[in-house]
């Protein structure tokens, strides 16, 4: 987050070193189109970019920065479902119609943000498997962003719910490892949900290289990442 970013805002949203979530979270939502037309159409104006994403005093976004620290202001009120507190700053998938009089906000969803905690402090280590889809730098190196899907259902225990985690270690050559943790809670595994992450980067962080390792059905998927340049 810019400096700038920072100052334009008193609080941000929570987060937790280990995010859990009630599994009734919506399906993503699909912005293709099969009968899609050039020129001016429905779709013509839509864009989807991860984002810090202002909610202002009356819950509607008012504003976002996205991963090119580019300021997108919203024209158009629009209120999401999911965000609780106002007068603050959430990171989320904004999809948008980039109109020339102004961008209007169509949709928001919640990017969890995932500190890491030292693997040594975690006293129970689950790794349950999920299906791993991408993973990439944000442009601002801010963020290491990765989405995957875990398998869900309506569990007969309402306290049944997933956690996710990242936990960090180091090898000797100074390598950061961020491991997902996931527990699958009780939860059946009967369909897939996508969920969406971002681990903050710090400036000792930026300067090594990066591991990322996730377990999934299909076995251990690991992305490594060089050591970046900006200074933040």
């Amino acid at each position: 987050m810019t400096n700038n970013t920072k100052r334009q805002t008193r609080k941000v949203g929570k987060t937790a070193l280990v995010a859990s979530f009630i599994l009734f979270v919506s399906v993503f939502w699909s912005c293709t189109n099969d009968n899609y037309d050039s020129g001016d159409g429905t779709y013509s104006y839509l864009r989807a970019e991860f984002a810090m994403t202002h909610i202002a005093n009356d819950s509607t976004i008012d504003y976002a920065i996205n991963d090119d620290d580019r300021r997108i202001d919203i024209k158009k009120s629009f209120k999401p479902r999911w965000t609780t507190t106002t007068d603050s700053l959430y990171r989320a998938l904004l999809y948008y119609n980039d109109k020339p009089e102004g961008a209007e906000a169509v949709k928001l969803t919640q990017v969890y943000i995932l500190t890491p905690v030292d693997t040594s402090k975690v006293e129970k280590l689950v790794f349950a498997p999920v299906n791993f889809e991408s993973s990439w730098i944000s442009p601002n190196e801010n963020y290491l962003n990765f989405s995957f899907f875990v398998k869900t259902g309506k569990p007969d225990d309402e306290d049944a719910h997933h956690s996710i985690g990242i936990l960090s270690d180091t090898t000797d050559d100074g390598t950061y490892i961020f491991t997902l943790y996931h527990d699958q809670g009780g939860v059946p595994e009967y369909y897939s949900t996508r969920v969406y992450a971002s681990i903050p980067l710090t400036d000792e962080m930026r300067q090594k290289k990066l591991r990322l390792v996730i377990n999934t059905y299909s076995g251990l998927v690991i992305k490594d990442y060089p050591a970046l340049t900006t200074a933040h």
